[in-house]
């Protein structure tokens, strides 16, 4: 596998995730569907979450915590969103320099 399609994949799979991971989140949600009008709302005053079937997945957390986190994550989104921006004009320089070297052989 060359560097290029290591790249493509790799960026493939982070807009489109694939794995274990993906598949638990998959079931958790169609565990939460069945499982949510039956709950006993007495017994769970909070609607189910699919953590609450797959452990592995995210934890529980409070309100606050989940602000938190969401506002942790809108600065890593942007951070993100720098580094693919810096990671493509690297890549597209790149292949320029491809493109020219093929050019003058």
């Amino acid at each position: 596998m060359s560097f290029k399609q290591l790249i493509e994949w790799e960026v493939f799979h982070e807009y489109e995730p694939w794995g274990t991971e993906v598949e638990d989140h998959r079931a958790g949600v169609l565990a939460r569907l069945i499982a949510e009008p039956n709950r006993n709302t007495e017994a769970y005053s909070e609607p189910f979450d699919e953590s609450d079937f797959f452990t592995r997945l995210k934890p529980k957390y409070t309100a606050e915590e989940k602000a938190e986190y969401r506002r942790i994550q809108a600065q890593e989104e942007g951070y993100k969103a720098d580094a693919e921006h810096s990671f493509f004009q690297k890549y597209a320089a790149i292949q320029q320099q491809l493109r020219d070297k093929q050019a003058n052989v």
